[in-house]
């Protein structure tokens, strides 16, 4: 397998070891599993693993955190590689800014979830097969951490399940 980094760095993935190729291609980190695939993606390269986990990797620092731990059925990054979609087995589809984003859920869609495509330059996810799911993913500010927390965490309230993005605040008139 042969990939590389937003700079032209060239990765080569050989079974469990991922090898950088400079002048000499010499070993660069040893993974649990085999590598599927390499691609280059915001600070670094996104690695598909023998089991479908994508880890997001720092060629440089050898720094790697994993990015999704389960079974991916298909994944898309955008133009620039700051953006990651993928759907797993179960038909979850999870979205993540990157470098160093957590990964959030969508709501359930109904139908076969096959296929997943990011535009290159904006912020729109197409999902689907013979049905289409068109998203325009709204752009995190501030704390990320927060934005996710108030945009897909719902809260068990006296009304009811809600989110708070759709709550009145206190003071504010009723719905």
């Amino acid at each position: 397998m042969i990939g590389g980094t937003p700079d032209g760095r060239v990765l080569i993935g050989a079974d469990r070891e991922l090898l950088v190729w400079d002048h000499d291609v010499r070993p660069l980190f040893k993974f649990d599993k085999d590598v599927a695939s390499i691609h280059a993606a915001s600070g670094g390269v996104v690695i598909e693993l023998a089991d479908r986990s994508l880890v997001w990797f720092d060629p440089y620092t050898l720094a790697h955190h994993e990015l999704i731990h389960r079974n991916v059925r298909a994944f898309e990054l955008n133009g620039d590689g700051t953006l990651l979609a993928a759907i797993d087995d179960g038909g979850r589809v999870s979205v993540i800014d990157l470098p160093f984003g957590e990964p959030f859920e969508l709501a359930p869609t109904y139908g076969a979830l096959a296929r997943v495509g990011l535009t290159p330059t904006t912020r729109t996810l197409v999902v689907g097969e013979s049905d289409i799911d068109l998203w325009s993913l709204p752009q995190p500010v501030g704390d990320l951490a927060s934005w996710i927390d108030k945009h897909t965490n719902a809260i068990d309230g006296d009304r009811g399940v809600s989110w708070q993005w759709n709550t009145p605040t206190v003071g504010s008139a009723s719905p």
